[in-house]
């Protein structure tokens, strides 16, 4: 029988050097049971190893700005590795690039629900978790995930809620409900989330629904609810530099942008409406199709340490699945009010859909709100 662990840790050595080799050896590492073979990495072309090409959101990873660590220019140096990296600006640009296959990526950091489509499409592979001896440091309530439930696929990178951002020197109420983005007092005073998961939970949390229901009709009813909105516009990374110049006075967006948005605007404030909100996780994935599954490991265990970890959600300043940053209390956001809250609100988490009711969702109803 073909020893796949000692053909890998093989490569490994060829590829990275012996600086590497000791990801071969882990230690006790609480590794998920049956995870130790990646799902495929021999069936696809390995290349010479000195480049992972990476794909993330924008302003994700510290990248040596504001006194912070350029995180992939210290795994470059540590590695000998050149990073390629690219940005899309939102889960489905994740998806096409995978599914056009036009080109290859070693490392993806989709959302929540999106990795449950790519994980059931085969899009992303099994993970050898023994390459990732840091995964200790990952805390447990972010183990075994709805879009990962036996642990083989992906390892959590931040987290996050969405949560109602605004001005509280030009607003006479402390906005508690989503319901007052359908007050007319407010009427194209508000930019709405250009996502439609996004963008529908916020109809659905008005009308009580299950973010994840497989009732058309309950979609149709929130589609409806969207298009009673009069707002400013559909906003993307756009709608914090709206915040920022007071040209809206509401969004809803992601909670860890909130001292990016202050830094230009301290009147700007977040609230997490009592209906309820998103709660999401952005976690790291190999695509089938990478050529540097090796490198791809030691990028993953790479962000976990405990330095960079830290330096990582400092500069990025959302949640940390991190047990070394979350329990560290010299770090800058411990214990904070925004990305920590005391009293959690109420929210649900995405997952994915059913690919029949998925199309109806996007091609019908959300052109239909889109147009």
């Amino acid at each position: 029988m073909i020893n796949i662990k000692k053909i890998l840790c093989t490569l490994m050595v060829l590829i990275l050097g012996i600086g590497v080799l000791a990801a071969c050896n882990p230690q006790d590492t609480d590794a998920p049971e049956n995870t130790t073979v990646p799902a495929a990495p021999l069936t696809v072309p390995q290349g010479d190893g000195k480049i992972l090409k990476v794909l993330n959101w924008q302003d994700y990873i510290a990248d040596g700005t504001e006194d912070s660590l350029d995180v992939i220019s210290e795994f470059e140096e540590r590695t000998g590795i050149t990073v390629q990296y690219e940005v899309v600006p939102s889960n489905e640009y994740f998806y096409n690039k995978l599914v056009t296959r036009a080109e290859n990526f070693d490392i993806v950091i989709p959302s929540d629900y999106m990795l449950g489509m790519m994980i059931d499409e085969g899009l992303v592979q099994k993970l050898d978790y023994n390459l990732i001896p840091n995964w200790v440091n990952i805390l447990d309530e972010y183990k075994n995930p709805s879009y990962d439930p036996q642990q083989e696929y992906t390892v959590p990178y931040f987290v996050g809620l969405v949560g109602l951002f605004y001005n509280s020197a030009l607003m006479n109420e402390v906005p508690e409900s989503w319901e007052i983005l359908w007050d007319e007092e407010y009427t194209d005073k508000f930019m709405m989330i250009d996502d439609h998961r996004d963008s529908f939970a916020i109809a659905q949390s008005v009308l009580e629904q299950n973010f994840n229901t497989q009732e058309r009709d309950d979609w149709t009813a929130a589609a409806e609810k969207i298009k009673e909105l009069k707002h400013y516009g559909w906003g993307d990374d756009n709608i914090r530099e709206k915040l920022e110049t007071n040209e809206i006075l509401m969004a809803p967006w992601y909670n860890g942008d909130i001292y990016t948005v202050q830094d230009k605007n301290a009147n700007v404030t977040l609230v997490y409406p009592k209906e309820g909100v998103n709660s999401f996780i952005d976690a790291l994935a190999i695509p089938a199709s990478s050529r540097n599954v090796a490198g791809a490991h030691d990028f993953i265990n790479f962000l976990l340490e405990p330095d960079i970890a830290l330096e990582n959600a400092e500069w990025v300043c959302y949640a940390s699945p991190n047990r070394t940053v979350v329990e560290n209390p010299e770090y800058e956001l411990y214990e904070d009010e925004y990305l920590y809250p005391e009293n959690p609100p109420k929210s649900q988490v995405f997952t994915a859909l059913p690919t029949d009711l998925r199309r109806f969702i996007v091609d019908e109803l959300w052109a239909d709100v889109r147009r």
